[in-house]
């Protein structure tokens, strides 16, 4: 009877290990083969703006590549938690993917309690570009450099505003992060995005704001304004004299945002792999990175291992901003 019992569980395991490979094998031809018809790419924002510009891009690469039509749909709502929430639920079957912003997958989560998991719930396939943001100040501050901005807030307490695209954004806890970060108050004066934001320091009823490194190109010559910083680790190609806010004395500071594809949790290996290795390529061409440059982003050409990675780090970052801006996460 032994014997028997022991039989019995070696033919189980053969069973279950075929079955196992079985299954395996028909997951990876179903990865060979797809995609078999049209990939629907969600987009979390209005379109026009720089992440439904670049869903686009992405989308009509893509469709070339694969030989399937993938269109773009915009689902917006809820600071794009609506569109995260969509995706999230969907079969991970490569057939509905997402441009996802940093807003939604690691602000949002700091700012108010989801029904999705940033991590958990996505698949993180190839950030596609980023952007820093541009210190811009109105030409009715005295101070011209951000060493003497920082001196003239120090000294008058209070008096220095700043606009932001609403209360929450990028922005608004960019402002939040670098007056924390001087040791200086500032009133925060909050728009519905950032169009009118801007509009207000070029008119200089508002001190400064973190603008956009594409609105601020688009207002570089602007003799209201003045372009002092930017917020990500190294200068940018397209402001090449304008130090960034590490180097002009706080250290450590970064403040960027992305625009990533991602999928449900559970899209397979060889699908993600398909993707970022023709979206790799796609970004290295001159013409896309000339197009990139034109949109105010940098083009991503990291992994899908960099892109999870990234998320990682930045929601501990950005939870520490929304705390800098005296916010709580809401129910």
């Amino acid at each position: 009877m032994h014997r028997s019992r022991i039989r019995c569980g070696m033919i189980k395991t053969i069973f279950s290990t075929a079955l196992a490979v079985s299954f395996l094998s028909a997951g990876c031809a179903y990865a060979a083969e797809w995609p078999t018809h049209t990939v629907t790419i969600v987009v979390p924002f209005a379109a026009g703006g720089n992440t439904d510009v670049i869903a686009r891009i992405a989308a009509e690469h893509l469709q070339k590549t694969f030989g399937q039509a993938f269109i773009v749909t915009n689902r917006t709502g809820a600071n794009g938690a609506i569109a995260a929430r969509m995706v999230a639920r969907a079969e991970p079957d490569g057939y509905t993917l997402m441009i996802a912003a940093a807003p939604q997958l690691v602000v949002l989560p700091a700012l108010q309690k989801l029904d999705f998991d940033p991590v958990k719930d996505f698949t993180p396939i190839k950030n596609i570009a980023t952007n820093p943001f541009v210190l811009v100040v109105s030409r009715s501050i005295p101070a011209q450099t951000l060493p003497e901005i920082i001196a003239y807030a120090r000294a008058n307490g209070g008096k220095l505003t700043y606009a932001s695209a609403g209360v929450g954004s990028i922005s608004h806890l960019s402002g939040a992060m670098f007056f924390k970060a001087i040791g200086a108050e500032a009133a925060h004066i909050p728009y519905q995005g950032n169009g009118p934001a801007l509009n207000d320091v070029i008119g200089g009823r508002v001190s400064m704001m973190f603008a956009n490194l594409s609105e601020a190109l688009a207002q570089s010559t602007n003799p209201n304004i003045r372009i002092v910083a930017v917020t990500s680790k190294a200068r940018v190609a397209q402001l090449p004299d304008t130090p960034t806010v590490a180097e002009s004395g706080i250290g450590n500071f970064e403040t960027t945002t992305w625009n990533g594809l991602v999928g449900p949790a559970g899209l397979p290996e060889e699908i993600a792999k398909r993707v970022t290795a023709s979206l790799t390529d796609h970004l290295r061409e001159p013409a896309v990175t000339k197009q990139f440059e034109t949109l105010g982003v940098e083009p991503d050409v990291g992994s899908s291992a960099d892109f999870a990675a990234r998320i990682g780090r930045d929601l501990p970052l950005w939870a520490k901003a929304v705390d800098s801006a005296g916010l709580k996460q809401q129910d």
